[in-house]
């Protein structure tokens, strides 16, 4: 059943409405798949033209200042600016991106509102950069690459300011851009199991930071003027290699404050 969209599926004498845009033969038994026939009474509205009549009504309520285009990414109603990236990505991986109701940070998908994507996550697809054309997703709130072969954050990153999480954890960056500062809104970064040697100053000038994970890389130091941040709630640098007196004193200090 590849490429499935919609199955009614019986559970308990109950219908449920079960959606998945990949491959379903590994999430159901066969025997909960309720098979419609032409002798039987019709219990499923057309899903596509419901969709459709929704789309349309979603994509009259969308204004754009630039009239930007609205087009349909696989029943999502998407600016084409944001479908222009998730071409690029499919063409880079080989496979659609799916739109879901709960993302996580080890799952593939996007989240969207009101045509654009606020959210993304690509776990584990073997993604070894970041294409350029994620400059379009000028209102992205959180950004998901785990486990990646990605050795550099390009620039363009960096300029989308609404930005509030950035996880690149496990993935091959050697080092972290000083345009880091302006990520204004970041509030949870992690860096871990990459292969940082050293932090740019700049990321002290990140007032929301609350979160910040740098276990598994190879810092040596670490500026005790992270401790003084005073937004940063937790800071996560076990697996590296800290002097023995800079570890003390970084911790002794962090502890105290908090």
């Amino acid at each position: 059943m590849i490429g499935v969209e919609y199955l009614l599926i019986s559970k308990n004498n109950k219908w449920i409405l079960f959606e998945e845009y990949q491959n379903a033969d590994n999430l159901l038994n066969p025997s909960e798949i309720y098979q419609i026939k032409q002798n039987r009474k019709k219990i499923i509205i057309d899903l596509a033209k419901e969709k459709e009549k929704t789309f349309a009504k979603r994509k009259a309520k969308i204004k754009n200042s630039n009239n930007e285009p609205i087009h349909n990414y696989y029943g999502e109603p998407l600016y084409a600016s944001q479908i222009e990236f998730l071409d690029k990505i499919e063409s880079i991986l080989g496979f659609p991106i799916p739109k879901k109701t709960v993302l996580r940070y080890n799952s593939i998908g996007f989240k969207s509102s009101n045509g654009y994507i606020l959210h993304l996550s690509l776990y584990r697809c073997g993604l070894e950069e970041i294409p350029s054309s994620i400059r379009n997703l000028t209102k992205l709130r959180s950004l998901y690459l785990r486990t990646n072969k990605i050795t550099k954050i390009p620039d363009i990153l960096f300029s989308i300011s609404s930005l509030r999480i950035l996880y690149l954890l496990d993935n091959q960056i050697s080092e972290l851009s000083k345009d880091i500062n302006n990520l204004k809104k970041l509030e949870e970064l992690n860096l871990g199991m990459n292969q940082l040697k050293s932090l740019p100053e700049q990321l002290l000038s990140l007032k929301k930071l609350k979160l910040l994970t740098l276990s598994c890389n190879e810092l040596t130091f670490l500026p005790v003027e992270l401790l003084l941040m005073q937004s940063v709630e937790r800071i996560y640098v076990n697996g590296n290699k800290l002097e023995q007196f800079c570890q003390e004193q970084y911790f002794n200090n962090f502890w105290k404050r908090t």
